[in-house]
């Protein structure tokens, strides 16, 4: 987050006037990139593709808790939010997609 953050911010820990307009998407992205990478960089290649319709599922808000059965406790209760995100739909796996 600093790396994309810090050069906007001011010697007084204020955001400069040069913010750009689509921080909110590039910081979106960076995560979905990051836990693609980051979680599924270290998975193996059986496992791998699963995670990649369990992510995909995530981001276009289907109820993965219902679908997949996860147990989360009697108390927890969600409603999927689509997660905003400018991956596109080009891609069978989202580990072919790259972060520009």
């Amino acid at each position: 987050m600093n790396t994309y953050i810090n050069v906007h911010v001011n010697k007084n820990q204020e955001l400069a006037k040069t913010v750009p307009n689509d921080i909110e998407d590039k910081v979106y992205n960076s995560f979905i990139f990051s836990t693609i990478w980051g979680i599924g960089g270290a998975l193996d290649e059986t496992t791998r593709p699963r995670f990649d319709v369990f992510l995909q599922d995530i981001l276009v808000a289907e109820n993965v808790c219902e679908k997949y059965k996860l147990a989360m406790g009697p108390d927890f209760s969600t409603d999927p939010i689509k997660i905003p995100n400018k991956v596109g739909n080009d891609f069978k796996s989202l580990f072919d997609l790259v972060f520009d």
